[in-house]
């Protein structure tokens, strides 16, 4: 919304300058330098970032009813955009805030051609679910927040060197481990979901968030070759740190419970589900459940299956069809507008609460 805003300011041509000089230098990087005639380029995102690639402003999807300038597949010349290739492709959204991302996301895993119910969840600061079930595509988008992403979170960090990247108890102790083995400089979503767990258990977090006074992360690092080292961190968690991830867990978990009660689909069917996304890929599903972020009865069906937008991305280089099939996928994808459900504003209240 921030970057909405900076485009009603006038600040669309500068930020889509600093987006292509990026894409630029990624390339540069990529190809070391030689020179190499390339010929396309797929790129993804949510629809405010596309939009913003291109040079066309997104101030639709800012304000009510939410209108972006396009949905549709995407072409341009490389030479429009000033990037060293031939063609540049942005495949579909599926709507305001279910971009390109998500739904090639969906394409790489094949879930268009599913037979069973299945589920797929990219967390980051919205969080887009996609249902398939009985023939139809659902879809949503959650407004999560950063918290889950360890931003403005008072120690929190991306997922770069230093970070806490995951934390467990072992028989009484805390045991966590970094981002490239750093020293902790701070947590990322991954460590600050396996930390809540572990407050959870040990009785110092209530399952109404109660958080009687800062915690400071203590205990050992573990690094990559087993080695328990003893050290102390600055890595602390604050009463407003956990209303954070509260709301963040809780609009995600509300939108995935309203998205089955919408589709009428029975949760006990479902045969697999699916986390992409950085954090999704490194979130741990138990301490995920622990939480609240997900039903623990789904446990068993979770799978990490990395980033699924890049993984689409490089589908529709390398098979015409891809393109085709997110296409279609959009157009039968039925989204589901949450503002709209009255189930999901008393799902988000109730999964505030820490599970008992």
């Amino acid at each position: 919304m921030s970057r909405i805003a900076a485009c009603s300011e006038g600040n669309l041509l500068r930020m889509q300058m600093l987006l292509l000089d990026a894409v630029r230098e990624l390339i540069k990087e990529l190809t070391d330098s030689r020179e190499l005639a390339l010929e396309t380029l797929v790129a993804v995102g949510n629809p405010t970032m596309v939009h913003i690639f291109l040079g066309i402003s997104p101030e639709g999807i800012g304000q009510y009813p939410f209108t972006p300038a396009f949905v549709t597949t995407q072409y341009r010349s490389g030479e429009a955009l000033g990037l060293p290739v031939g063609t540049v492709i942005v495949p579909p959204s599926a709507s305001a805030f279910i971009g390109s991302d998500a739904v090639m996301g969906a394409i790489s895993l094949d879930l268009d051609q599913a037979k069973d119910p299945v589920l797929l969840l990219d967390i980051g600061t919205n969080g887009e679910v996609f249902l398939f079930a009985d023939d139809r595509i659902l879809a949503t988008s959650c407004a999560a927040g950063p918290a889950l992403e360890g931003a403005g979170i008072s120690s929190g960090m991306g997922g770069v060197a230093g970070a806490v990247a995951s934390v467990i108890d072992e028989n009484g102790v805390i045991v966590y481990t970094t981002v490239k083995d750093g020293k902790a400089r701070g947590i990322c979503g991954a460590g600050l979901v396996d930390w809540l767990a572990c407050l959870l258990d040990d009785g110092t977090l209530e399952y109404d968030g109660y958080l009687e006074s800062d915690v400071c992360l203590i205990g050992c690092h573990k690094t990559k070759n087993g080695t328990l080292l003893p050290a102390e961190t600055a890595v602390t968690l604050t009463a407003s740190d956990v209303r954070k991830v509260q709301l963040a867990k809780s609009a995600i978990r509300a939108g995935v419970e309203t998205l089955f009660s919408v589709g009428r689909v029975d949760k006990s069917k479902l045969t697999a589900f699916c986390l992409a996304g950085g954090l999704g890929y490194y979130i741990s599903p138990k301490s995920a459940c622990r939480i609240g972020l997900f039903d623990s009865d789904l446990l068993p069906l979770l799978t990490s299956c990395g980033t699924t937008a890049l993984k689409g991305a490089v589908m529709a280089l390398c098979d015409p069809a891809a393109i085709g099939r997110a296409e279609a996928l959009c157009r039968v994808c039925e989204t589901v507008d949450l503002n709209a459900e009255p189930e999901f504003s008393d799902a988000f209240i109730e999964y505030m609460l820490f599970p008992e």
